[in-house]
């Protein structure tokens, strides 16, 4: 990806730095305007790339109802940003006790974006600035931390204590190095044998073909492509398809037009006679892409039709040379994704104590947790 295949656009020069102590300005998604493009900057230069904390997905996502606000926190040399931690604003202002990354529905990755120069000196510039803002908050909670990042021990580093790891878990990831390690494929002889079976007996329904939305109006109509095929699915029925509200439609529209206007987005398409019956969205470039977005139309799902793509995407992206790896996106033991890509991210919320107060602070907080997970099974039993 790095291009994504398509012609980058231009780059504005790189906003100088100087090597005069960092300064912490927070700012809220209504007055992020003014720093887009060295907040861009930053987010193409962090080693851990994040795309979901980058202004072209964090602002529309900031926008999305029932989604907490922002509070960005941001280091700066002069013009360039060099660090970013996102947070959640907290409701209780100065009283706040725990301070809690962003999350929402939409975003799977928590790691903070970084200068590879002044990253880490400047991100305890942050924590310093958070002991002074929130003189009650006795830790850091961040979700959806790759524990391989940098960004990670830098993090330690700035607190002066080892995370305490919540959450743990595993999720597939394409890694270059392995696949060019000549790591067993996941896909045994056997099932790659059906999947070729499969795409033989897709063909002789119709004009079978794959192709890569890269260009702006292209991936304009390839989202519109995924958002239709979608909402004819299982979200749809249930009314989480993106189509299914408008205020959602705007955001994955917003959020892939706005990478694909830097050359950073691709969407993937299998059409039969023209139409598409499977989409894949893939964002981000250089080091890190994220496989967002996947869907496909279950008239066909007996030739497993998002198989069949997601093999086409794995062969793109390991065409390019400076993609280091693929975060699938996906939950922890997915069906489809686990048996195709044999890396695995280890990822886990990470609780940072600012001060010595934090113990009872995250007992409360793993009791929180227990219960949320009895009652989503009890949920999942009872669901029709």
């Amino acid at each position: 990806m790095g291009a994504m295949n398509a012609p980058a656009p231009p780059r504005t020069l790189m906003a100088p730095a100087t090597d005069a102590p960092a300064r912490v300005e927070p700012f809220g998604a209504d007055g992020a305007e003014a720093c887009r493009e060295a907040w861009r900057e930053l987010g193409a230069r962090s080693p851990d790339r994040n795309p979901f904390w980058e202004p072209d997905f964090a602002l529309p996502a900031a926008a999305l109802p029932g989604v907490a606000p922002p509070l960005f926190v941001a280091a700066w040399r002069g013009e360039r940003m060099t660090a970013l931690l996102v947070l959640r604003r907290p409701r209780l202002g100065r009283l706040a006790t725990v301070l809690r990354g962003w999350a929402h529905d939409q975003a799977v990755l928590g790691t903070p974006l970084l200068d590879p120069v002044y990253g880490a000196e400047d991100l305890a510039a942050i924590v310093a600035w958070l002991r002074r803002a929130f003189p009650l908050a006795q830790a850091v909670l961040l979700p959806w931390m790759d524990e391989d990042s940098q960004a990670g021990a830098q993090i330690e580093a700035a607190t002066g204590r080892s995370a305490i790891r919540l959450g743990a878990h595993e999720r597939a990831a394409l890694f270059r190095e392995s696949a060019e390690a000549g790591a067993a494929p996941a896909v045994s002889a056997k099932r790659g044998k059906e999947l070729a079976r499969l795409r033989r007996r897709l063909a002789e329904r119709g004009d079978l073909l794959s192709r890569s939305a890269v260009t702006p109006m292209e991936v304009e109509q390839a989202c519109a492509s995924f958002a239709a095929l979608e909402a004819r699915g299982w979200k749809g029925r249930r009314g989480t398809a993106f189509a299914s509200d408008p205020a959602r439609l705007k955001f994955l529209q917003a959020v892939t037009m706005g990478f694909a206007r830097r050359g950073e987005c691709r969407i993937d398409l299998l059409t039969l006679d023209g139409a598409a019956i499977t989409v894949g969205i893939v964002l981000g470039g250089d080091a890190r892409a994220l496989y967002w977005k996947t869907t496909y139309d279950e008239a066909f799902s007996v030739y497993s039709p998002g198989v069949l793509l997601t093999q086409v995407l794995t062969e793109r992206q390991l065409s390019n040379p400076a993609l280091r790896l693929t975060d699938s996106c996906a939950v922890s033991g997915h069906p489809m994704i686990d048996r195709l890509w044999p890396g695995r991210l280890q990822i886990a919320d990470w609780w940072l104590p600012l001060r010595a107060g934090h113990t009872a602070l995250l007992a409360a907080e793993r009791i929180r947790r227990a219960l949320r997970a009895v009652a989503k099974a009890a949920w999942k039993r009872l669901r029709p």
